[in-house]
């Protein structure tokens, strides 16, 4: 029950963004971030190898590695330890993206505990996720 209202309501929100998209190229902007269970250093960005984010590899194939407006590469200017790590590198296999990416498309974020805990790290995190996913949006959406 909660499962198919749960994506029920974000097919909504994605057929609304269709409808309202201002991009005009077809991209639609899935981020599914949330806490992983574990006390890493690294943040996890998965799209199962670019398989949920076909559209955006089509019309971007720099969107996580171009130095300026790449997902990957503003994090770790941020400072932040990112897996994959390299262009070459994999999805973590224990973080690949689950069902709302696998079902809606888009970028999972795993972000562990240690960066979650209350104080001025977690401010950071937010505001700078904000401010990266902003800059990749207009990047991306003047293509």
């Amino acid at each position: 029950m909660f499962y198919d209202a749960y994506h029920s309501a974000i097919d909504h929100f994605i057929q609304e963004i269709h409808t309202t998209n201002k991009c005009g190229n077809g991209l639609v902007f899935l981020f599914d971030i949330h806490g992983k269970n574990n006390n890493t250093e690294y943040i996890s960005v998965s799209t199962r190898n670019k398989g949920t984010i076909r559209h955006m590899v089509n019309c971007n194939p720099g969107w996580g590695w171009d130095y300026k407006f790449g997902l990957i590469s503003l994090l770790i200017k941020k400072d932040y330890t990112i897996i994959p790590s390299s262009p070459c590198q994999e999805d973590d296999p224990a973080y690949f993206g689950g069902c709302t990416v696998i079902e809606h498309g888009g970028w999972q974020i795993e972000i562990p505990r240690s960066k979650r805990d209350p104080g001025s790290e977690r401010d950071n995190l937010i505001n700078n996720i904000a401010e990266i996913i902003h800059k990749f949006y207009e990047h991306n959406c003047s293509r």
